[in-house]
């Protein structure tokens, strides 16, 4: 059993972090992985500053002075009617069926408005009436001032 400690306690290479007699060794053992990081840092970074690829030379493109769309039969410049008032979309496409559409979609959404707004008031009232179940925490002060007549 002696001899299997010794072996074991007499191993050549020293641990990281182990304390040694020599003062040589505490140091190689405590910088050995640090110079290990940073000769990986500085190589990763001088190897991510190298570049195979050729330099970049932006390709010429031929811009026409005019295009083609433009001088298109049939084709005019857009003008916007931003001096007629506006009214409702829909009206642009004289249908009656679709305003009859519109006019029922305006008062549903008056409904689903107010039907909203019945929601949250009733979520407000559930929280307002769960609130009774929380505990409540309630602190104060107070100062007095007695004055003892066995005090004179």
């Amino acid at each position: 059993m002696h001899s299997r400690t010794a072996s074991r306690c007499a191993s050549p290479r020293p641990r990281h972090g182990t304390v040694k007699r020599s003062r040589r060794r505490i140091t190689l053992t405590l910088l050995h992985p640090f110079a290990r990081r940073s000769a990986a840092i500085v190589t990763a970074c001088a190897l991510t500053a190298c570049s195979t690829l050729p330099a970049y030379h932006q390709p010429q493109a031929a811009v026409p002075a005019r295009y083609a769309g433009a001088a298109a039969p049939g084709w005019s410049v857009a003008a916007p009617a931003d001096a007629e008032p506006p009214g409702p979309r829909w009206t642009l496409f004289h249908d009656a069926e679709l305003d009859q559409l519109e006019a029922r979609v305006d008062v549903s959404n008056q409904t689903v408005a107010k039907a909203v707004a019945q929601l949250q008031a009733a979520r407000a009232m559930l929280d307002y009436q769960r609130a009774g179940y929380a505990p409540t925490v309630t602190a104060g002060a107070a100062q007095s001032r007695l004055e003892s007549h066995l005090a004179r």
